[in-house]
């Protein structure tokens, strides 16, 4: 009895949401909950859960939620949403092998992921930069004050800090050799670096 309703149960919570970036974490939860609790049972019980129940269960979920995951993420159109949602499967990875289920299929989805990822961060980068260069207006780049100078143009490198400068407030406004489209593009630059 107790293998059939854990089979049923393995089933349903292998189930993918209707919607899966509105429930994916309560899906990913509701496997990793499944695998630890059966994992308790089985070791501390005799004979209701056998470790070669649980880890075909366990085979079977990897599987299932590869192939799931491969599809999805392909079907995710922004990077932010795409990283987001593989955070949360490698903790679903991390902490299923820390009860001593491997999880290689889906580690290799989320390495299959990543090109994913690149090429969304990219296409993003892309739109923005056309939008800032679109923009541009040719005028030399004027900074306003102290903290405005640091957070444009020290902290993106375009000039090296000058305490003088930022200590006295007479420097400013201080016009700069560059147009405000520099520091922007800077931004998108790191943002996909970093990203």
């Amino acid at each position: 009895y107790y293998k059939a309703t854990r089979r049923q149960q393995a089933n349903l919570d292998l189930t993918p949401p209707a919607d899966f970036l509105q429930g994916y974490k309560q899906y990913l939860s509701r496997l990793a909950g499944f695998f630890i609790i059966e994992d308790c049972v089985h070791v501390s019980t005799a004979g209701m859960a056998s470790r070669s129940d649980v880890d075909t269960w366990w085979e079977n979920a990897t599987g299932t939620l590869a192939q799931h995951l491969h599809t999805q993420f392909n079907d995710i159109e922004q990077s932010l949403v795409l990283q987001q949602v593989k955070t949360w499967v490698l903790l679903f990875c991390v902490t299923l092998e820390e009860q001593g289920f491997g999880a290689k299929q889906v580690g290799e989805c989320l390495e299959s992921a990543r090109e994913r990822f690149l090429t969304l961060l990219l296409k993003e980068a892309n739109t923005l930069l056309v939008k800032v260069v679109s923009e541009e207006d040719f005028t030399p780049m004027v900074v306003h004050s102290r903290d405005e100078y640091q957070r444009v143009v020290v902290a993106h490198g375009l000039e090296q800090f000058d305490p003088n400068i930022a200590a006295d407030a007479e420097h400013f406004p201080r016009p700069q050799t560059f147009s405000r489209t520099v520091p922007r593009v800077c931004q998108v630059v790191k943002s996909v670096v970093f990203d």
